[in-house]
């Protein structure tokens, strides 16, 4: 959850990106 990516918002999810 430490990064941004495509979803922004969803940051739990962009910890996998």
């Amino acid at each position: 959850d430490l990064k941004i990516g495509v979803a922004g918002p969803v940051t739990g999810a962009n910890a996998a990106f």
